[in-house]
């Protein structure tokens, strides 16, 4: 009996204990998931039918199914490229854009959805030298006939991160000097996009791009005349970000985001510096991000800057045509039984009596 007790004590313990590692592993795969930017997307609602799309470099579409009348649209924009050396700046985050769509079956709408750190659908292109990285794609969705002036609903991409300074090589100044940290990337989303980060050089600042606004594209950042990058455009391609200058040891600046149609990309942020000195050490600042927007018969549109890592995606919700009722069948009650027998006891009652006098 007591070996029993025992026993059952320590099968309880390993149960627990099962269950106390189970719960933190699935705490942690939670925290990783929102980390990631996972659970930027919104699950459909209850009874909906849950359509997502990836990216793919390419447009795709969506056929509206019969009986449906409305979808629920999300967008996420691409994340930005993070920049070449130890230091280099971190991409900014792709924006979360949604609303509602009034459709008939039978419409057709165009996906559109951004990379991280590329070019289609207006990632910005980073500086060549010691390779800044590229800004995010924007993510949209489209009416007929798909064109993007047909854009409904659009999430901007993140702005790309400038490269790190190489520093200063002992042939041009009595020692070495440690270059600079490459300027983060604006964060995709709102009325603008984010600002790229400046980064501060012992000859000023190269700065970083800043975000679209509605109807216009982002400035490139300030800095040295010619060392400039290229501002963000009103068809929502994100600026490129400069060159690095004065030979190999210049970080490059970071590529715009995407962004809407009527709110440009950022613009690329300046390898050169205000003060048009420290060129040779300093690293480039970030592009912005892009803008997000709304268009047409969407409804109930929101944004919010700065949620997704990694490449964009869009979900589309939709509740399936309810069935057709099924046209019920008459049915006989007791009482009409009763008097459908009586009737036929009577049809045989008369039957019989005819016969008889025959």
């Amino acid at each position: 009996m007591m070996k029993e007790m025992v026993t059952s004590r320590a099968t309880r313990q390993n149960t627990k204990q099962r269950h106390g590692v189970a719960l933190t592993l699935l705490a942690g795969a939670s925290l990783l998931a929102f980390a990631s930017g996972s659970l930027a997307q919104s699950a459909c609602g209850a009874g909906q039918t849950t359509a997502d799309f990836a990216y793919t470099g390419a447009t795709q579409t969506f056929t509206v199914p019969n009986g449906v009348t409305q979808v629920s649209l999300q967008a996420l924009g691409g994340q930005g490229g993070t920049g070449v050396g130890a230091q280099g700046g971190v991409g900014g985050l792709g924006a979360l854009a949604s609303g509602t769509l009034a459709v008939t079956a039978g419409d057709v709408l165009t996906i559109a959805v951004g990379g991280q750190a590329n070019a289609f659908n207006g990632g910005g292109a980073g500086g060549t030298n010691n390779a800044a990285a590229a800004g995010g794609g924007a993510s949209d969705v489209r009416v007929a006939p798909g064109a993007v002036g047909n854009r409904v609903l659009t999430a901007g991409g993140g702005g790309g991160g400038g490269a790190m300074g190489a520093g200063s090589d002992t042939g041009t100044q009595p020692a070495p000097t440690p270059g600079g940290a490459g300027g983060a990337g604006g964060a995709g989303g709102g009325g603008a996009g984010g600002a790229g980060a400046n980064v501060a050089t012992n000859g000023g600042n190269a700065g970083g791009g800043q975000g679209g606004t509605s109807g216009a594209g982002g400035a490139a950042g300030a800095g040295c005349a010619g060392f400039l990058g290229s501002p963000g455009t009103a068809a929502g391609v994100g600026g490129s970000g400069a060159g690095g200058v004065f030979g190999s040891r210049t970080g490059s600046a970071g590529g715009g985001g995407g962004g809407v149609v009527l709110g440009g990309g950022g613009g690329g942020g300046s390898a050169g510096t205000t003060g048009c000195s420290g060129n040779s050490v300093g690293a480039g600042g970030g592009g912005a991000g892009g803008t997000s927007g709304a268009a047409g018969a969407l409804a109930g549109f929101a944004s919010s800057n700065g949620v997704r890592a990694g490449n964009g995606m869009v979900r589309i919700c939709y509740a399936a045509a309810a069935p057709a009722a099924a046209t019920p069948v008459p049915t006989l009650s007791q009482w009409s039984l009763a008097l459908l027998s009586l009737l036929a006891a009577g049809a045989v009652g008369l039957h019989a009596r005819r016969s008889r006098r025959r």
